[in-house]
C-alpha cells in the first residue's frame, strides 16, 4: 500500500519544502511504499519502467527558483532490493542573495539496491549563495548513480561568475563509516575568486557511481573516448571502496546529460549481471539442472 502525505505550508522549524519517498520491493517490484510532502516539493506520480517492476519519480519545485533564505529537505529510502529512478521536473535557479540558501539530501540504500538519480541542473545568478550537501548512506551490493550539473546563466560573462558562492558537496557513508567526500564550490568566495572553470566549456559535471569495481573500467574507458574533444573533455577516477567518480566539462548541458546517460546505461547493465543467478535444481532422474533468475526479478 501506497501512503502520500502532503502539507501547503512550512511548520514551525522554517523549513521552505521537503520531501520523503520511500521504496520497497514487493515480489518482483519495487513500489512507492510512502511519499510525504511540505512546502514548496512535491513528487510526481509515478511511472514503471523495466516491464513494470521499477519506479520513476519526478521532484517538483513549485517556485520560480531558489530564493534567498530558503530551506528545503529530500529523503529518498530505498529499502532491500529495491530498484528506482528519481529525476527533477525543472532546472534549479539560484536568486540573488546574500543570506543563502541550503539544501540538504540524504539517501538511504538498502543491501542490493539500485538508484539512478538524474541531475538537477543548477543555474547560479549573479549575486547568489547556496550550498548543497548529499549523504548517501550505503549498505553491502547497493549501487546508484548520482549527478550534479551546473552552468552559468546566460547574462554572465565567458569567463567569470558572478555568484557569491555556490557549493556542492556529496558524501558518501558505508556500514564502517566514512568513505567519500566529494566538492564542487564556485563563486567569488571560492578559491577560484569567480572565475570560470573553462571558459570554452562553461558547463560542469560531475557523476559519482556507487558501488561500481574495476570491471566496469574498460566499458567506462570507451565512454570517454568516443566523447569529441570539440563538445566535451572528460576524466575517470576509481576510488576503492567507494567506486568511480567522472568529471566532465562541456560546451552545452546536453553534452553532459548525454555522457550521464550512457553512463547509467552502463551501471544498470552491470547491476543485471549481478542480479542474474543461476540456481541448481534437482532433477527427477537425479541430476542437475539449473534455474534462471532474471535482473528484474
Amino acid at each position: 500500500m501506497s501512503t502520500t502525505r502532503c502539507l501547503s505550508a512550512p511548520d514551525e522549524t522554517g523549513i521552505t519544502g521537503s520531501v520523503a519517498v520511500e521504496f520497497c520491493r514487493r515480489g518482483e517490484r519495487t513500489i512507492v511504499e510512502r511519499q510525504q510532502f511540505l512546502g514548496l516539493l512535491r513528487t510526481s506520480r509515478p511511472v514503471y519502467r523495466c516491464e513494470g517492476t521499477c519506479p520513476e519519480v519526478q521532484l517538483i519545485h513549485l517556485g520560480p527558483g531558489v530564493i534567498d533564505g530558503d530551506d528545503y529537505e529530500q529523503r529518498l529510502t530505498l529499502g532491500s532490493g529495491a530498484m528506482a529512478v528519481v529525476g527533477f521536473q525543472s532546472y534549479a535557479k539560484l536568486l540573488p542573495g546574500a543570506v543563502g540558501a541550503t539544501q540538504r539530501t540524504i539517501i538511504t540504500l538498502g543491501s542490493e539496491s539500485y538508484l539512478t538519480m538524474r541531475p538537477n541542473v543548477v543555474i547560479p545568478y549573479s549575486h547568489c549563495t547556496y550550498t548543497s550537501v548529499t549523504d548517501m548512506y550505503v549498505e553491502d551490493g547497493a549501487r546508484a548513480i548520482v549527478a550534479d550539473v551546473l552552468t552559468a546563466e546566460s547574462s554572465q560573462g565567458a569567463t567569470n561568475l558572478d555568484c557569491n558562492l555556490v557549493s556542492l558537496t556529496t558524501r558518501l557513508f558505508r556500514a564502517d563509516g566514512f568513505v567519500l567526500r566529494d566538492c564542487i564550490q564556485i563563486g567569488r568566495h571560492s578559491l577560484s575568486r569567480g572565475h570560470i572553470w573553462s571558459s570554452e566549456f562553461p558547463v560542469l559535471g560531475n557523476v559519482i557511481l556507487v558501488g561500481v569495481g574495476r570491471r566496469m573500467e574498460n566499458a567506462l574507458h570507451q565512454v570517454v573516448e568516443s566523447i569529441d574533444p570539440a563538445k566535451a573533455q572528460v576524466g575517470v577516477s576509481y576510488l576503492t571502496g567507494a567506486g568511480v567518480v567522472i568529471r566532465i566539462m562541456a560546451g552545452r548541458v546536453q553534452f553532459v546529460e548525454q555522457v550521464i546517460e550512457r553512463a547509467s546505461h552502463l551501471l544498470e547493465a552491470d547491476v543485471q549481471r549481478r542480479r542474474f543467478e543461476v540456481e541448481p535444481v534437482q532433477s527427477d532422474g537425479g541430476s542437475d539442472k539449473k534455474s534462471v533468475k532474471s535482473a528484474c526479478d
